[in-house]
């Protein structure tokens, strides 16, 4: 079989069109012009199309979004955790160390909470959230805050925010540039990557595929940035922006093939903002955040395991009187740290003699506790003989001989709320239910919690 071709002669510059050559079936070499598809109106901004064939599409509003695991979001995220730092500055929820010269708070002026540090060598702030954030494994759990600095940065200056404590995490530096960085307790190093490195989105205003947005970094003006991040021992940490309501990935620590035990030692993680001085800066430093929040992108069940706990006393007190307080264990059954999350789904009330009122409460102070019970995760208390302060959370009534069924799912929202260990370890707040009675007199008074815990 025969065929004819039309070559195309160089033009008076020499030019020529591109062509790819391969053989056919009939052994016949077939030259395919290469073609590229470039905007009508400025021919350089042209389609690129990766080592595996597929086409670089993109949209008016961004790419369609993926989570860690490749999957399209097409469904709105579990709300993990938010930090409303424009309304304050959510003290109780935090722990604040500081040392030298430093403190954070609240700044209607910026609309945030306002971080600083003075000059001197070891000026330091840590503001540490007291939850660490549960991971569901197969899941991605993005992290999204907005931050600015003070400054464009100094000498001896180092800026940090994200999902990390002193151990372990995921976060942004901000110091003589822009650094992506993956802390390990396991191998005791920080994988830190600078902003003139990353694979994707450099920020640097100079265009190209490490820039294909365009957009210029300014530290000193408020931007939204995210992390996300796989976690089954192993996986891939991604870090990104918003650049005018489009999503851009910064960079990607891929981790395939490169490490011989997990990138950290646990996904769960507190937020934390942190800035210090290592060494004498210029003068003295600002970090301002506006709002953080905490998602899980996947499947919306999350692991837990279900128990119970009661206790029975005769009371004769129109006074409250604890009859069962628990928290959860400062170490969990393997001895580590335990950062498990309990909640309280149903609350089962009696008072066999006598008209009681009966309060759930938080962060009491309680006389005579010792928290020497314990099942799973959890510890509880039964000796307490009087209790005071605390948050109440709920109340009822109950007539002589009357038992009670409290569904408590509504006043402790699964994903967010319960309680859990401090951001130090050692310290904890607890749940207390207690009685009273209307009148004066005695009453044989029980309770029933049924618990959750998540890990």
């Amino acid at each position: 079989m025969s065929h004819s071709f039309v070559q195309v002669p160089p033009n008076s510059t020499g030019g020529k069109i591109h062509t790819n050559a391969y053989v056919d079936g009939n052994g016949d070499t077939i030259q395919t012009q290469v073609v590229t598809l470039s905007d009508r109106n400025n021919a350089e901004n042209q389609q690129s199309v990766d080592n595996a064939g597929q086409a670089y599409t993109r949209f008016a509003g961004g790419s369609p979004a993926f989570d860690p695991f490749g999957r399209t979001l097409s469904t709105e995220p579990d709300l993990v955790n938010v930090f409303k730092f424009y309304q304050s500055d959510h003290a109780t929820q935090f722990e604040k160390k500081i040392a030298g010269t430093a403190d954070l708070v609240f700044d209607p002026a910026f609309g945030g909470v306002k971080a600083t540090v003075g000059s001197a060598d070891g000026d330091s702030i840590k503001y540490t959230s007291h939850r660490y954030h549960h991971y569901r494994p197969g899941n991605g759990m993005p992290v999204t805050f907005t931050a600015k600095g003070g400054d464009a940065g100094k000498a001896n200056l180092y800026r940090k925010i994200g999902l990390f404590d002193d151990d372990d995490g995921v976060y942004f530096e901000f110091s003589d540039q822009v650094y992506c960085v993956v802390r390990s307790s396991l191998t005791g190093l920080e994988e830190k990557i600078p902003q003139t490195a990353w694979s994707g989105d450099r920020l640097d205003g100079l265009g190209g595929d490490n820039n294909l947005s365009g957009a210029i970094l300014d530290p000193t003006k408020n931007s939204i940035w995210w992390i996300d991040y796989q976690y089954l021992g192993a996986g891939a940490v991604r870090f990104g922006t918003y650049v005018n309501g489009v999503p851009q990935v910064c960079h990607t620590i891929g981790h395939y093939g490169t490490l011989d035990r997990q990138w950290a030692k646990t996904p769960s993680l507190p937020f934390r903002i942190e800035m210090y001085n290592n060494g004498a800066t210029s003068s003295s430093s600002e970090l301002h955040c506006f709002c953080a929040v905490i998602q899980n992108t996947g499947y919306p069940e999350v692991y837990r395991d279900a128990y119970g706990i009661s206790n029975d006393l005769t009371i004769s007190s129109t006074t409250f009187v604890p009859v069962i307080s628990f928290q959860p264990t400062q170490l969990n059954h393997n001895g580590i740290d335990n950062r498990a999350r309990i909640l309280p789904r149903l609350l089962s009330t009696l008072s066999a003699d006598a008209p009681a009122e009966f309060r759930i409460s938080i962060g009491d102070t309680l006389t005579g506790a010792t928290f020497t019970e314990t099942i799973q995760n959890c510890e509880y208390d039964i000796a307490a003989t009087a209790v005071s302060g605390g948050l109440t959370l709920g109340n009822s009534y109950l007539g002589a001989g009357r038992s009670s069924d409290t569904d408590l799912a509504n006043m402790f929202d699964i994903n967010r709320d319960g309680i859990w260990r401090q951001a130090d370890i050692t310290q904890s707040l607890c749940i207390t239910i207690s009685a009273r009675l209307l009148s004066a007199g005695s009453s044989n008074v029980g309770c029933a919690v049924n618990l959750i815990e998540i890990t």
